[in-house]
């Protein structure tokens, strides 16, 4: 036993020395200068910071607008860390969605600095197998976190549009006049460390143009991720998407997800003519998810999409508010199904899944974006829909919901508007409001 006593002491030892070893670093946008990071004298942005980070440190921002580091609009970070946002510029108090909300943001432009990769991504597959090598040799497993709250990510300065009414995203570049691309990158992106916790918490990632995920979680061999209270509004692509890199033949390593009480709106096709995207939630197979009290609605395709199917059967839904996605609520590998049928026509849901509502739900954003966003014209509606009565459209319904007038006749065959920009002020209505006990909240 003397053998295994000093194993485990040597491993306590080396977790606690970690512990006591992270530190604490500090951003204000308004105060900040030079790279000591410290609450007196702060740095002004994060990717500042980046050459003096290591796992396990922590980084505190202030309150205020942060075009990234010599405003390139995109922060890449390869170790497992800790940002909080939300401060007072002394660091006295905090209030995200209030009197000191952390924006990350950016600028277009055509060349220089402007970066199309996500706006905050914390990427650490390669720390993750470097770690894991170090594990073989050491006969130990450490366990390290990332954790990001209550940072606001507004991809609308970064985008480029048609006009300056901002109605209509153009994804190409224009040497001509100067403008870069539309970013196809999520705004937050997390990878978590192997067999250690990732945590999403009190985040709004808004107006962002992915394929995939504007909030998208990748899990690591048994690590867990916590994605709790976040609002993900006017996105492309999928709005929350839970991913794994590790996909076991057994349960053993299974990576596992708690996404509980986000709202996740308004998620977009890639653009209006494809047929790629347009998910409030979309997951991996070889997955353990548990999502309870969450808000998918007003999506072009699906409320959920599941397009994998599973032999580990350990996917709950419960207490979910579904309702007004124009293709579905949920698709199961090739099966379209209805909300209130989860319980009876699943295949991969767990017994637990229940309590699911398709109830109208009416969100308090402005009666301008609504419409705006509702004149879009989405191709492969205009087929499906072809024929029929203007009070019969999915369309229709979410307008309906959403106290606006319905709409009859043909639809043109083009949108003038794709992704049109929403101002954090009325996004965050949608992310204020009570509904009934489901979607996200006031940070507390």
């Amino acid at each position: 036993m003397k053998p295994l006593i000093s194993l485990l002491t040597i491993g306590l030892v080396l977790t606690a020395a970690n512990v006591a070893s992270a530190k604490d670093y500090y951003v204000s946008a308004n105060r900040g200068k030079g790279k000591r990071g410290t609450k007196e004298k702060p740095a002004k942005n994060i990717g500042n910071l980046l050459k003096k980070v290591v796992a396990g440190d922590t980084i505190h921002v202030a309150q205020g607008i942060y075009l990234g580091r010599s405003k390139v609009g995109s922060l890449i970070i390869e170790v497992p860390v800790n940002i909080i946002g939300g401060y007072s510029d002394d660091f006295s108090k905090r209030d995200p969605w209030g009197a000191h909300k952390t924006i990350l943001s950016g600028e277009n432009a055509y060349g220089g600095n402007f970066k199309t990769t996500g706006r905050l991504v914390i990427k650490i597959d390669k720390w993750n197998r470097a770690k894991k090598m170090e594990w073989h040799r050491a006969k130990k497993k450490e366990k390290f976190s990332v954790l990001i709250d209550g940072i606001i990510v507004d991809n609308g300065a970064r985008n480029r549009y048609k006009s300056d009414k901002e109605l209509c995203i153009v994804r190409k570049a224009s040497p001509k006049l100067a403008k870069g691309p539309t970013p196809s990158t999520s705004g937050i992106s997390v990878t978590a460390p192997l067999y250690g916790e990732a945590t999403i918490r009190n985040c709004v990632v808004m107006n962002c143009a992915p394929t995939q995920g504007a909030l998208s979680v990748w899990g690591s061999e048994g690590s867990k991720q916590l994605i709790e209270n976040n609002l993900c509004i006017n996105n492309t692509g999928v709005g929350l998407f839970a991913h794994t890199g590790y996909h076991p033949r057994t349960k053993k390593g299974v990576t596992k997800f708690v996404i509980k009480n986000n709202t996740v709106v308004f998620t977009s096709k890639y653009d209006s003519y494809g047929g790629i995207g347009g998910h409030a939630f979309q997951l991996d197979g070889a997955t353990k998810i548990v999502a309870t009290n969450n808000v998918f609605a007003f999506s072009d395709s699906c409320g959920v999409y599941n397009a994998s199917k599973s032999s580990l059967k350990e996917l709950t839904l419960a207490k979910n508010w579904v309702v007004g996605n124009l293709k579905g609520d949920m698709t199961e590998f090739d099966t379209l199904i209805d909300v209130d049928a989860w319980e009876d026509d699943t295949d991969e849901l767990s017994d637990d899944s229940e309590d699911n509502i398709g109830d109208d739900l009416k969100l308090p954003v402005s009666k301008e974006f609504m419409k705006f966003h509702l004149s879009r014209v989405i191709i492969d509606r205009n087929k499906k829909e072809e024929g029929m009565s203007a009070a019969k459209t999915k369309a229709n319904e979410a307008r309906k919901m959403l106290g606006l007038p319905l709409q009859a006749g043909a639809l043109k065959v083009d949108s003038d508007v794709w992704l049109p920009r929403i101002k954090i002020d009325d996004a965050l209505k949608a992310g204020l409001a009570n509904y009934k006990g489901h979607g996200c909240s006031k940070p507390k």
